[in-house]
């Protein structure tokens, strides 16, 4: 995921209990899940800067944001930057992933196999390390 798909990500999770928030509160949050970002990040701004164009979150004050009025309790609204179908196909895509490395012959393939194998590896090794850290 981006690092602002992150940013919202954890923002989200943040501003969920409908309180008001400083964005120190998110960048806490971020560095929990192993995103720290700096006090002055660009990144940070813009993307609370578009959750609350898009009606998200509402500035109550410089540096503090709530859960929009008109999102708290709607049930429509997203709780996640990923639909339960974008999810389920994700996770189809992982499970292939995964099966392809159990069966690949590690002895007998070219470099380049090699490589991508390995790399592939090392990705769902990031991931599920990420995911132990999300506490999902």
């Amino acid at each position: 995921m981006s690092m602002a798909g992150e940013i919202r990500r954890a923002a989200r999770h943040v501003y969920a209990d409908g309180q008001a928030h400083e964005n120190a509160e998110v960048r806490d949050e971020l560095a929990r899940r192993g995103f720290p970002v700096p006090s002055d990040s660009a990144a940070l701004r813009s993307v609370l800067h578009q959750m609350k164009e898009q009606g998200e979150i509402e500035l109550l004050r410089p540096g503090v944001y709530r859960l929009a009025a008109a999102m708290e309790g709607d049930e429509t609204a997203p709780v996640t930057p990923f639909s339960l179908e974008e999810l389920a196909a994700e996770k189809r895509r992982l499970e292939r992933t995964i099966q392809e490395i159990k069966v690949f012959d590690w002895l007998r393939c070219s470099d380049a196999e090699l490589q991508r194998a390995r790399e592939k590896a090392a990705l769902l090794r990031q991931m599920a390390d990420l995911l132990r850290r999300a506490d999902l």
